[in-house]
């Protein structure tokens, strides 16, 4: 009933224009959109309709100044929402467009700017990098929004990618050390790695960096499946890409990469997936013979 008048929605978008400097109004406003964002129907009218009002502003709130992060977690958990029902509605090719919209313009950028989302969301995760819940759910919307390189991308587009991706994974190096013992935080990681991985090699440039934050997180916690699962999907991507796997295979060597599957073989013997994903992993490692490097 609430989302079949619309001046619902635009009386929240106003107050929370007219009272920026209320904290608690910002997180009303915020709570409600994002409540209202876990119905799929209601999730793509905001980001679709009331004149664009409500993706401005959720853009708008992500560089709010606001020290404990709350502001920016509920933004971010909206647009995961809203991101995740466009998905569902096999349509995130154009709530992507409409990100890079609406980010463009608070940032001044040029339209064709092709990765200024995943560069703003890494640049929240940065401000706010002692909450790791903030962090959790800014891994989430990445994974839901990341979308590879167009397989006939010029090269400043690619250079941008790539640019993107490794500060992406510097980063995750970062706010990883800074939770060293967050289970929870270093699932979404890890997932959002699997999916970096996925594609051709292009984008991820810095391929030694990649390769120790995976076997660091999989060694960490190797009490966890979706860590194992993933981990083991990383590293046999990596491997299996021409553009990164000459990088890749020597530097896992180095760090006991081998091992640290076959211990999450051990500790998962009775998973399927992760023992197929492990054997996998194993075989891209030993593809070929590799030169000896410096270890992690």
């Amino acid at each position: 009933e609430f989302m079949s008048h619309p001046d619902g929605i635009n009386s929240i978008i106003k107050a929370m224009k007219n009272h920026r400097l209320s904290e608690q109004i910002q997180e009303c406003g915020l709570g409600i959109m994002s409540c209202i964002a876990t119905i799929q129907k209601y999730a793509i009218r905001l980001a679709r309709s009331f004149g664009g009002s409500v993706m401005s502003q959720l853009v708008d709130s992500l560089s709010y100044p606001c020290k404990s992060g709350s502001i920016q977690i509920l933004t971010l958990n909206a647009l995961f929402r809203i991101s995740s029902a466009f998905i569902s509605a096999s349509s995130l090719g154009i709530f992507v467009d409409r990100m890079h919209q609406y980010f463009a313009q608070i940032k001044k950028e040029k339209m064709n700017h092709p990765t200024i989302a995943i560069d703003i969301i890494t640049e929240t995760m940065s401000t706010h990098r002692t909450v790791s819940a903030l962090n959790v759910v800014g891994c989430r919307l990445l994974w839901n929004i990341f979308i590879p390189a167009p397989l006939d991308a010029c090269d400043e587009t690619l250079e941008a990618y790539s640019n993107s991706v490794n500060k992406l994974v510097s980063y995750l190096h970062t706010v990883s050390q800074k939770h060293k013992e967050n289970l929870s935080l270093h699932e979404t990681m890890v997932c959002l790695l699997s999916k970096i991985s996925c594609y051709d090699g292009s984008m991820l440039t810095e391929v030694e960096p990649f390769v120790v934050l995976v076997i660091k997180i999989m060694s960490r916690h190797d009490n966890s499946w979706i860590i194992a699962l993933h981990g083991c999907q990383c590293l046999r991507n990596i491997c299996t890409r021409e553009l990164t796997a000459s990088i890749a295979r020597p530097k896992i060597e180095a760090c006991d990469g081998a091992k640290v599957i076959t211990s999450c073989m051990n500790q998962f013997s009775r998973n399927h997936q992760v023992q197929s994903e492990a054997c996998a992993a194993l075989a891209a490692i030993s593809m070929s013979s590799v030169p000896k490097i410096e270890a992690c």
